[in-house]
Formats: C-alpha cells, sequence, structure tokens
C-alpha cells in the first residue's frame, strides 16, 4: 500500500510543474474585413452581379490597367506582345481573347470594337487612370441582354468620379525603369465643377530589349449638378508607344542565339492612340430616370 501512494505521489509532481511554467496565450491581433461597396442582398438577382468601389480599387496592385477588372471575382488578366496592346481576359475558364465575349463600358460608352484586325471586341483600357474611376459594376454571365453584342460571358461598367474628393499629385519609380507621374483636382468654375488631370507611364519590363512602354493620358470633365440630376461633359485623350517583346522558338533559346528575354526581330513594336468626347445627363424623380 505503501509502495502505491509513493508511486501516485512521483507521477503527479512533474505534471504539476509543468502547468505551473504553461506559458500564458498569445494575443493575436485584431483583422478587419471591409465588404463591398454596397449591400446588394435583395436587390441583385444573383452572386453574378456586384461593385467595387475606388477604396477597393485604388488598393490592389496595378501593372497592367485591364487588372482593374480582376476585382471581379473569376477575372483574370494577363499581357503578351508588350504593354500597349489590350490585355488577355479570362473568365470562369473562357478565354475571351482580348475583349470578345466580356462587354467593357464606361459611363455607358462602348469601350470594346465591334471589329478590329487584332480581334472582335478588342478591349484596350490603357486610357483608363485608376484614381479617376469612382467605381465599377459588373455583370457575369449570359443573363444581361441589355449589355448587348460582346457579352456572352458578361460585362463590366466603370464610372467616373463627377469630380474628384481631393487633388492627387504623385511620383513613382520602380524596378525595369518604371515611372509614374500624376495630376489631378477638381476646381469651382461657374456654376459646375471642372476637373482637370494627367498621367505619363514609362517602364521597360524584363526583357533585354526594354518594351520603352510610353502611356500619356489625359482628362478633363465638367460637371454640374448632384448624383442624381447632373450633366457631365468628358474629353479624354490617350497615346501609348511601345517595343514587342513577341514570341521566341524554343530552338532558338535552347541553341543559345537568345536568352528567354531576348528579341528575334528588333524592329516590332506598336503605337495607339484614343480621343473622346463624352456627355452624359440625367434627370431623377419619384417613378422615372431620364
Amino acid at each position: 500500500m505503501k509502495s502505491r501512494t509513493l508511486m501516485l505521489t512521483t507521477c503527479l509532481l512533474p505534471l504539476g510543474a509543468f502547468a505551473q511554467e504553461a506559458p500564458a496565450p498569445a494575443v493575436t491581433e485584431t483583422v478587419i474585413v471591409t465588404g463591398k461597396a454596397r449591400n446588394l442582398l435583395g436587390t441583385a438577382p444573383s452572386a453574378s452581379k456586384g461593385q467595387a468601389n475606388n477604396e477597393e480599387l485604388s488598393q490592389r496592385p496595378v501593372l497592367r490597367r485591364g487588372e482593374l477588372l480582376e476585382a471581379v471575382p473569376g477575372v483574370i488578366i494577363t499581357q503578351h506582345a508588350g504593354g500597349g496592346k489590350a490585355n488577355q481576359y479570362f473568365l470562369r475558364g473562357y478565354n475571351l481573347d482580348h475583349g470578345t465575349d466580356f462587354n467593357i463600358s464606361l459611363d455607358g460608352a462602348p469601350i470594346n470594337f465591334r471589329s478590329h484586325a487584332h480581334g472582335q471586341g478588342y478591349a484596350d483600357l490603357n486610357f483608363l487612370v485608376p484614381e479617376f474611376i469612382e467605381g465599377l459594376d459588373y455583370f457575369k454571365g449570359p443573363y444581361f441582354t441589355e449589355l448587348g453584342d460582346l457579352s456572352s460571358t458578361g460585362g463590366a461598367n466603370y464610372r467616373l468620379y463627377h469630380q474628384l474628393p481631393r487633388g492627387i499629385a504623385s511620383v513613382t519609380y520602380g524596378k525595369d525603369n518604371y515611372y509614374r507621374a500624376l495630376l489631378g483636382d477638381s476646381f469651382q468654375v461657374g456654376p459646375g465643377v471642372l476637373t482637370l488631370g494627367g498621367e505619363y507611364t514609362h517602364e521597360d519590363g524584363p526583357w533585354d530589349r526594354g518594351d520603352d512602354f510610353r502611356r500619356f493620358n489625359g482628362f478633363a470633365r465638367y460637371h454640374t449638378g448632384d448624383d442624381k440630376n447632373y450633366l457631365d461633359l468628358t474629353a479624354m485623350a490617350y497615346h501609348g508607344k511601345w517595343n514587342s517583346s513577341d514570341q521566341l522558338a524554343q530552338r532558338a533559346i535552347d541553341q543559345g542565339i537568345v536568352s528567354r528575354f531576348g528579341s528575334l526581330d528588333d524592329t516590332t513594336g506598336g503605337k495607339s492612340s484614343r480621343y473622346s468626347l463624352a456627355l452624359n445627363w440625367q434627370q431623377k424623380d419619384d417613378t422615372t430616370t431620364t
């Protein structure tokens, strides 16, 4: 009986010592998850329709302008043959080429080309300045007949600010000779607000012969009214010029003719321009919107 009592005491002592030496539980940092711009529960017909606001768009790291569309769940953006071409779009496993079958607009004005030498539905988004975009409305699936042609997988509509919430001035520098300068502000002019902005970007990418992609964007908008009843007159200008990284034959790399980041033709490249003038007018009352 004594030997059993002694064994029990010997076994319990280490357990007591271990319990006294246990560290205090760690306190983790608070994580805040912010939802979408609006709660569309009960108003959107399905999860295939949604929104992204400027806060969400501006916090995304963006190298290619088309990457703003990656705020749409299921959308993937890539690029080839230089920075100035329209991006390559993918949605839910569909290869949309350079915009075919995905309708993209800006304040209701179509961006896709119905016909284009490089591909039907070509949608070049290089003229967009992310800081001037108030939000993005997206629609996925072939359920939205109001989108019309080039929308068999869905569509998206960018909305510009009527006026900038604050003035912007920024200069950015990054690797591969990436430079960006941006200016923008809104001013009270007569009965309305005049917004002026401009952007210049340059990048070479990792290539032996740099892309030397130069992008110039100009923006002007005159706005009168409020969010419900307004008139917007908007002028935009874009010009881009770049060298094309193009395709390489694997055997040329294997034989040491060029590196993986080399080029077989130093004459390839492109330039693109877009100029637009748009008028948006809206009036609302209790029952109708014009």
